[in-house]
């Protein structure tokens, strides 16, 4: 099992210990004659260098195996790729770590050792978790436990436990989390596991006091604090107290909190153990906060903020700010207060953007592990059909010169022919199976992918919404809303994606009817009766060409809305989009006021005519417009594609 593990207050991966033997140095065992004497050093040296020194590991890693090739021993060259793909990983280069844990996989099923496959597809569970990819991690940690509850390990599966319920804790799912450390518990508790039933303690524990569950809390770290020091492990024992005064400040017992918050001071300071000097100044400044002691909060406060920056912890630095914004605020201090609140949305805005770029990444990774499978299915395909081709033909030619030498035998081989010609024809019939279902698949997760891009789309809307609710200037709300209609546009293409049978074409006279309808909705509390007419084929573009006409299609729609019929009791909007002459022609027409004198479309000024023209140039489009009983836009399209 691999000993790498993310550290928190909190929160602890179990982390077994290798100690890398230098009994040798590199160049001298790699001079020893080649024998399993060699071979089982190798390995050995690569196994405890693969985290501690990745570089030295890669170089005994490739010595061993090509060893062991030549020795004939497929299991220990599955354990020297395996040891590579741990050190690929702590390099940071995924796709050498995947490529030489699969290596390792191939081998350790041909060669049926199910312990050290499960290990690997374990670590291979690791790697996506480190880089955020929560979902893949989770598959390859299902993976993994099942064939340890196969093998009956309980040590094993009690780590399996413990690292998915990380992973369930990584994406905020406390009630999984929970659930998976208690099986991980129980289990420890068969074993008389003392450091690990320590760890698991800790992991439900903080998973309460996340949930901010402080009755669940406080009953955990009362364990965690008596097994710590039963065992005696110092470090332990500070998270304990801490954990202690967190969920007694929870409860509102202020006594106890401070009690146990200051042993825990105490006791970090004095083996220099800085983790838990956040929850604790934390915790210290707030208590001080709910009793009006303005200058203790802030000197607690100060001190916490001064840790996080050392560290470069930017959570728990939004979480002192915030707390010195409130701290400010019950001053009077409402200057100082402001800036702490804008330093801590900063942050978290920060924050924001670099999970919602992970979650990116991760439908990115799925994409990706659906189309390599697609890939190797295809290439598995092929290998056969070229291996059945090369026995047919091999069969034929020993088949005509049987038929020369015993004629007499012909009917008997011709039975034999047939016989495994039906074989070949129901193995192909069984692979045609596999491959429509893995099709399927595919599909499902390309329908899943554009469901889960619409959703992030719709949550970017809403938090749009919710600014323009604390945004008292009318040309910032309407630049918000503006901006939510062209997000809505993009989202409705998605949507479209995933809930018709074609995954990479938009039906265009659907989306139109359902864009206008959004808009209409936009502007419902206008005095203004519009009627709008839309004019479309069935025609399906290609996403790169439905996603920018949507957009200006809003943009005009929109502006019809806010200019074309003021004072007016109806008005009348006309969208026309037909494909002519392998040219695609987009008209919009209103029976408005018109353009104001002296607009120049060539010459934009507002944003919207600026995203227009940008737009138009992606779509080699050309633009003209007029005056014609109201506004008439006509874009002419060159480039688009078919859906």
């Amino acid at each position: 099992m691999p000993k790498r593990c993310l550290t928190f207050i909190l929160f602890f991966l179990l982390k077994g210990g290798l100690v890398p033997l230098f009994s040798q140095p590199m160049d001298s065992l790699l001079r020893l004659p080649d024998d399993t004497v060699k071979l089982s050093m190798l390995k050995k040296q690569a196994v405890n260098l693969s985290e501690d020194d990745p570089d030295q590991c890669l170089v005994l890693a490739n010595a061993g195996i090509a060893l062991a090739r030549k020795l004939k021993q497929p299991v220990t060259e599955g354990e020297l790729y395996k040891a590579a793909g741990v050190a690929y990983d702590i390099k940071g280069n995924l796709d050498s770590c995947l490529l030489h844990h699969n290596t390792a996989k191939k081998i350790f099923t041909e060669q049926q050792q199910p312990t050290l496959l499960a290990n690997t597809i374990s670590d291979i569970a690791l790697a996506y978790y480190l880089r955020g990819i929560y979902e893949v991690s989770l598959r390859n940690h299902f993976e993994a436990l099942q064939l340890r509850e196969k093998n009956g390990d309980k040590s094993l599966i009690s780590k399996s436990y413990n690292n998915i319920g990380l992973v369930y804790r990584a994406r905020k799912d406390y009630a999984n989390a929970i659930s998976y450390y208690q099986r991980s518990l129980a289990l420890k508790r068969e074993l008389n596991d003392s450091a690990g039933q320590l760890n698991s303690l800790m992991n439900i524990g903080s998973s309460f006091q996340y949930q901010r569950n402080y009755d669940s809390a406080l009953y955990y770290s009362r364990q965690t604090l008596a097994l710590s020091r039963l065992i005696h492990k110092p470090k332990d024992e500070v998270n304990s107290l801490a954990n202690l005064g967190v969920a007694y400040a929870g409860l509102r017992q202020y006594d106890a909190a401070e009690k146990h918050l200051s042993e825990a001071y105490d006791k970090a300071v004095a083996i220099e153990y800085t983790e838990p000097l956040y929850s604790i100044y934390e915790g210290m400044g707030n208590m001080r906060l709910d009793r009006n002691d303005y200058s203790g909060a802030l000197e607690w406060f100060n001190k916490g903020v001064m840790l996080a920056s050392e560290r470069k912890r930017r959570e728990m630095l939004a979480n002192y700010y915030h707390n010195l914004a409130e701290c400010y605020e019950k001053m009077g201090d409402y200057n100082q207060a402001y800036n702490f609140v804008r330093n801590s949305e900063s942050i978290r805005d920060s924050l924001l953007n670099e999970e919602n770029l992970r979650q990116i990444n991760e439908m990115n990774a799925l994409y990706e592990t659906s189309k390599k499978e697609e890939t190797i299915s295809v290439l598995n395909k092929e290998g056969k059909e070229k291996e059945a081709a090369l026995v047919r033909s091999k069969r034929e030619r020993n088949y005509f010169i049987l038929a020369a030498v015993l004629f007499s035998a012909l009917a008997a081989v011709a039975f034999y022919a047939y016989r495994n010609n039906r074989k070949q024809k129901e193995l192909l019939n069984r692979q045609k199976e596999v491959i429509e279902k893995s099709l399927k698949e595919k599909e499902t997760l390309l329908r899943e992918i554009h469901h889960r891009v619409k959703n992030n789309l719709q949550i970017i809307s809403g938090l749009l919404n919710l600014q323009s609710r604390q945004i008292e200037n009318p040309e910032a709300q309407e630049a918000v809303r503006e901006g939510r209609n062209r997000v809505k546009s993009m989202a409705l293409i998605h949507q479209k994606l995933y809930q018709q049978d074609n995954l990479t074409g938009v039906n265009m006279q659907e989306y139109l009817h359902d864009l206008v309808h959004t808009i209409q909705q936009t502007f419902k509390d206008n005095n203004t009766v519009v009627q709008a007419d839309i004019i479309c084929n069935q025609l399906t573009l290609d996403v790169d060409s439905a996603i920018p006409l949507g957009l200006i299609i809003n943009e005009l729609v929109t502006n019809c809305y806010k200019y074309a019929f003021a004072g007016k009791d109806t008005g009348r909007i006309i969208i026309t989009l037909e494909e002519e002459a392998k040219k695609l022609l987009m008209e919009v027409r209103d029976d408005g006021k018109g353009y104001p004198e002296g607009f120049d479309v060539q010459q934009p000024k507002s944003f919207g005519m600026k995203l227009i023209q940008s737009l138009a140039a992606k779509l080699e489009a050309t633009i003209e417009t007029e005056n014609d009983k109201g506004a008439f836009f006509r874009l002419t399209v060159h480039n688009y594609q078919k859906g």
